[in-house]
């Protein structure tokens, strides 16, 4: 029994971290309740790009007729000091 407790315990902790996780193909009301922190940085009749803090960094997700097509870090256009989404 004591050797059970503490395994209990470790599997609660682990299940209880689950990060969002992002699928393509996802759809936007979806996204948007599991990543309350992205904000739309692009809005276009292409495609919509929402930001998120990710750690010291960011990530991009786009969205194109309301469905997720891509996801990654953008880039850094020349002497700027922040990501840009892709194009």
């Amino acid at each position: 029994m004591k050797k059970i407790l503490p395994l209990l315990l470790a599997l609660c902790v682990l299940v209880s971290c689950k990060i969002p996780e992002a699928v393509l193909g996802m759809s936007e009301p979806q996204f948007k309740k599991q990543h309350r922190y992205a904000n739309v940085v692009e809005a276009s009749a292409y495609r919509k790009v929402y930001k998120e803090p990710l750690y010291e960094s960011f990530r991009f997700y786009y969205f194109k007729d309301g469905k997720l097509f891509l996801i990654d870090q953008g880039y850094f256009p020349e002497n700027a000091k922040e990501a840009v989404p892709s194009r």
